[in-house]
């Protein structure tokens, strides 16, 4: 969830294991390391395709909330949930 120059990181480490990487973004993105592209109005397919999800979103004002228990239960049964999110600071 992200493919900034975190998320793309980390789908290039994935590549190299062998695995399918797909991304969440705003906007369809074009990166080469990404086997599918979803975008956020597609995020329960998204959740429901992955095997293990890493969410790397910074916390905005869209992306605030965007996790909640409803959009949860749709993740794949037995999938691993990595958040990696970015918050807001305190000051």
């Amino acid at each position: 969830m992200g493919v900034g120059d975190i998320g793309s990181a980390i789908g290039r480490v994935a590549k190299a294991f062998g695995s399918r990487v797909v991304g969440l973004v705003r906007g369809k993105s074009g990166r080469e390391n990404l086997d599918a592209e979803y975008t956020m109005e597609d995020l329960p397919s998204f959740l429901s395709s992955c095997d293990y999800v890493v969410n790397v979103l910074p916390s905005t004002p869209s992306t605030r909330g965007l996790l909640n228990g409803g959009v949860l239960k749709n993740i794949k049964q037995g999938s691993v949930f990595i958040n990696v999110g970015r918050g807001m600071s305190s000051s």
